[in-house]
């Protein structure tokens, strides 16, 4: 379980210096910045329901900001609005808005609200997000405040089945293993998927690469186990 909060997405208004807007610690009494900076939370999502122009309340400085501020390296996990796309957001925005996050250091994903907008697929966002930035699966960040050693890799065997490969594979240590990752590659293309820590096999067309690596309930990712299309002793 991670202990995390959405607050609202400015602490108090001049900070940064450009930024105008609600009082949050004077009005709603919600010094988020402390619980951030003392490290009480597991991740921070401010609310960033802003544009990117906005001119008293800009994304990426809001972003900027809220980065500087957090000293002891908890989950940034920015906040944006989907819900929000209509006539003065186009769903480009909210895709750029992905993108800056993802091109910052500090913040490693973001966190949509809500669901209504991707279900009714509010200005195509639901398809420009599956076939763009989400279109491959991806880990939780791992906590490594928690627990920082990662897993044993993974004991891996790979058989030919009826045309494809049975590829299974067992624990290489003790510890818990919260879930798998399965890697596939032909020519320089890599494909991935993620299983559930209690599946321990799966059917793939014949590839060139094979790897397995094991993720705790930290999200301490493994060293992966391989094995090439030699070693699988395939034609």
């Amino acid at each position: 379980m991670k202990v995390g909060i959405s607050p609202f997405g400015i602490w108090r208004p001049g900070h940064p210096p450009s930024v105008r807007g609600l009082d949050a610690y004077a009005v709603l009494y919600a010094d988020s910045l402390k619980w951030l900076r003392q490290g009480w939370l597991d991740y921070a999502a401010p609310q960033l329901y802003w544009n990117i122009d906005a001119p008293e309340q800009s994304f990426p400085e809001l972003l900027n900001w809220w980065a500087s501020q957090n000293d002891r390296k908890r989950h940034l996990w920015p906040a944006i609005s989907p819900n929000r796309i209509g006539a003065s957001r186009p769903a480009d925005e909210i895709m750029n808005q992905v993108r800056l996050t993802r091109q910052h250091r500090a913040a490693e994903g973001n966190i949509h609200w809500s669901v209504r907008a991707f279900l009714r697929n509010a200005g195509a966002i639901t398809d420009a997000l599956a076939y763009g930035h989400y279109s491959s699966p991806a880990l939780v960040p791992a906590s490594r405040w928690l627990d920082a050693t990662p897993p044993s890799a993974p004991k891996l065997t790979v058989e030919e089945a009826a045309g494809n490969l049975a590829v299974s594979w067992q624990s290489g240590g003790p510890e818990v293993v919260s879930q798998w990752v399965v890697q596939t590659r032909n020519g320089n293309e890599w494909s991935l998927e993620i299983f559930p820590g209690a599946r321990k096999l799966c059917t793939i067309e014949t590839t060139e690469v094979v790897a397995v690596s094991a993720v705790d309930r930290c999200g301490n990712l493994s060293a992966p186990a391989v094995l090439e299309r030699r070693e699988l002793k395939l034609p």
